[in-house]
């Protein structure tokens, strides 16, 4: 789980911004105690367009991306975006503090597009801070000057492969990604192997998610599929289950030849686009007169929606998840949305759910408004162009006054400033 996080000079970042999830007081549902600290389960980022509230998912999307995802090869590019426009000839800076298996880490990184310029990664096993290594550019090709912690027990040749391996454009414990399993020091094995099993990409790791193919494997799952038939009956719109059925399709000759001829499509690409058999998913609905089929296609952009949604929710209850999620309320009717978050802290037990949104009305919900750490509001600084991120609870706004009230009346801020409707001439 994360504990805290800040960013520098990133994306519509200039100075460090960050957010803490560690409270002091807080619901049992929304919370999770790990030693000494309560670390809230959900994070929500509001703001007008534009000010930048997916950025910050961007950047800690890209710490654990840092962490995890190493270069292969020298002059390849840092796996990062952009600095912020108008400091771009400084380093990028990423911090983040999380809790993996119980034990807490500390990480740091400075950088540019070509270069890791320091880093260092810290643990507490048993509540005391150990070094696990401090990492320094030295310059050009030369190899980047690597200490690794006396705690970590390394022999002498796990010391030298990882400083040989270790190239100046990725972190030192990626570079686990380019070792033979056998050759990964254990110390560090398990810590990469966290983030690759528990720390999720914005909006997934599945790129490029296919609905049927998720929903097939669901259907071929028992478990799975008792999940998704209890929160689609739950959600009230009418669906029993769905079962995989194969459908033949005609394609025509002057369609096949089309398909054959075009060199932009892969082989793989073209055998599935002329393949005369293709899978589909069938939902059964019920109705006062009786029940009826209508395959994926046809389902509302709604329910399509809550089916993508639910691939998370049941990663989040099953298990120790960080998801982020950038406006998750797309398409779904408020009132599902609400169900969704509610299910989601009931049962979840060591998960984490941090998403933007643009549905103000959750500010009036008492399990957010009774919670603000949950919260952070998000704006552009006029002067700077930067944006600016500050939690809910930081306002000193009376707890008799909710916090969508707040935001109406002109409290927090973090408002679009509109002009007129009028067309000037």
């Amino acid at each position: 789980m994360i504990r805290e996080f800040w960013v520098e000079n990133y994306l519509s970042i200039k100075g460090r911004q960050g957010m803490s999830f560690v409270t002091r007081s807080g619901e049992p549902s929304l919370t999770v105690s790990i030693g000494k600290e309560r670390i809230s389960k959900l994070g929500i980022l509001y703001g007008p367009n534009a000010s930048g509230k997916s950025n910050m998912l961007f950047a800690l999307e890209n710490v654990f991306d840092l962490l995890y995802r190493p270069c292969l090869k020298l002059g390849e590019k840092v796996r990062a975006r952009k600095p912020f426009a108008l400091a771009s000839n400084l380093p990028m800076r990423l911090g983040v503090s999380f809790y993996a298996d119980g034990i807490r880490y500390d990480y740091e990184v400075s950088f540019t597009p070509d270069v890791i310029l320091r880093e260092e990664l810290l643990y507490f096993p048993n509540g005391h801070k150990s070094v696990i290594y401090d990492r320094k550019f030295v310059g050009g090709n030369e190899a980047a000057s690597i200490i690794f912690g006396q705690s970590l027990k390394l022999t002498s040749k796990e010391k030298t492969s990882l400083i040989d391996n270790t190239l100046n454009n990725h972190t030192v414990l990626s570079t686990l990604g380019k070792l033979n399993p056998m050759a990964q020091p254990t110390a560090l094995r398990n810590l990469y192997k966290w983030i690759e099993a528990h720390v999720h990409q914005v909006d997934g790791d599945e790129r490029d998610f296919s609905l049927v193919k998720y929903l097939k494997d669901i259907r071929e799952d028992a478990r799975s599929y008792a999940f998704f038939k209890q929160m689609l009956d739950k959600a009230d719109v009418n669906i029993l289950g769905f079962e995989v059925r194969e459908q033949v399709r005609e394609i025509s000759p002057q369609m096949r030849k089309k398909i054959e001829n075009d060199p932009t499509l892969s082989e793989p690409l073209k055998m599935q686009l002329l393949s005369e058999k293709i899978e589909d998913i069938i939902f059964t609905h019920s109705s006062s007169s009786g029940e009826f089929e209508i395959p994926l296609s046809e389902q509302s952009a709604g329910t399509l929606s809550f089916l993508g949604e639910l691939k998370f929710l049941y990663r989040l209850i099953n298990g120790s998840h960080v998801y982020m999620l950038d406006e998750i309320e797309q398409n779904l009717h408020y009132e599902l949305l609400v169900f969704y978050l509610i299910f989601f802290l009931t049962n979840s037990e060591q998960s984490q759910l941090i998403f933007t949104s643009q549905e103000l009305q959750l500010l009036d919900e008492d399990f957010i408004d009774e919670n603000r750490y949950t919260v952070w509001f998000v704006e552009k600084d006029s002067d700077t162009a930067s944006s600016l991120y500050q939690r809910a609870d930081s306002f000193g706004i009376h707890k008799n006054l909710s916090l969508y009230k707040a935001y109406r009346a002109g409290r927090i801020g973090c408002r679009p400033m509109l002009k007129s409707t009028l067309i000037e001439s």
